[in-house]
This record gives C-alpha cells, structure tokens and sequence, in this order.
C-alpha cells in the first residue's frame, strides 16, 4: 500500500528531500498533484533540471532518480533534463512549456512556499 502525501506542502517537503539524496538542483512539480486536484491513485508529475546530467544518456538519469524515489510513495513520472535542455524544451509545443507556466517550482533551498 503506497504512503499517502496528504497536503501539497507535505508532497513538496517530500520531493525536497528526494531532491537532496538525488542530486537534483530544481524540480517542477505539475499536473493534478500541483494543482491539487488528484485522486489517491494519482501519480507524481515532476521535472527534474541539474546539470550533473550533463553527457549522461536519457535512460540512465531515469535509472538514478528512481533508486532514490521512496517505492511506497505514489509512482514518480518523472522528466529529466540540464537547465539548457528544459529551456529549449520550454520554448517548444510539449508538456514542459505548460509545467513551465503552472508548475510549482521547487529546489532544496526553499522555505517552504510555492512557486518559491
């Protein structure tokens, strides 16, 4: 049985810490968890940006950051980029320019708010 995040804030301290045992410098966290309307079974929509994926084949980064995703979490669908690849992702037609717009940005030095 999965471990139920209960609030955003919860689910963003969650992903904070992950952040930390990954090595991840930025995360984005977008779709129905980030605008709250999920359901018990839905998954974790994130983004992750470092730039330690910098020369690291795509299946590879996947492989790292979900040995660092807590399995009794809900499933973490996870897109992985440096900050040079997400911006040019961000300025074409996919789902990284929208989790851009309305995601809740999140990186391990934040205080706790939204959108920090």
């Amino acid at each position: 049985m999965a471990v139920q995040v209960t609030t955003r804030r919860e689910l963003i301290e969650t992903v904070r810490r992950w952040m930390g045992r990954a090595g991840v410098d930025e995360a984005v966290l977008f779709g129905s968890r980030a605008r709250g309307d999920h359901l018990l079974t839905s998954d974790v929509d994130l983004i992750a940006i470092s730039a330690r994926f910098a020369g690291t084949r795509p299946h590879r980064r996947l492989a790292d950051l979900h040995d660092h995703w807590d399995p009794e979490l809900p499933f973490l669908q996870v897109l992985v980029y440096t900050p040079d690849e997400f911006s040019k992702a961000c300025k074409g037609p996919g789902i990284e320019r929208i989790a851009d717009r309305t995601g809740i940005r999140i990186t391990i030095d934040d205080d706790g708010g939204e959108d920090a």
